[in-house]
């Protein structure tokens, strides 16, 4: 297995407003601009910043988001980070 050590400048504002939001974890990885599976609209937001474009459509398990990114799709579902796909 590899091991990333990621470097986050925990004296920052972003991720002290972060991690009283979310907790040091979530905060460090948000940071760094990682994606997870679960996450809400809200850290995506925070992690990788806002889409060049969304969609919205209702389908047979929930609310289905696609957001379009210069370098990555993403699709939510229900409010939560559900996949996401390089281009």
């Amino acid at each position: 297995s590899k091991t990333s050590i990621i470097s986050v400048d925990t004296n920052s504002s972003k991720y002290k407003r972060l991690s009283k939001l979310y907790g040091h974890d979530k905060a460090i990885k948000m940071c760094s601009k990682q994606l997870w599976k679960g996450m809400s609209m809200g850290q995506i937001k925070e992690s990788v910043g806002v889409p060049v474009s969304s969609t919205k459509e209702n389908t047979h398990v929930g609310i289905k988001e696609t957001l379009n990114y210069s370098d990555r799709i993403l699709v939510i579902i229900n409010g939560s980070l559900s996949s996401w796909t390089n281009k």
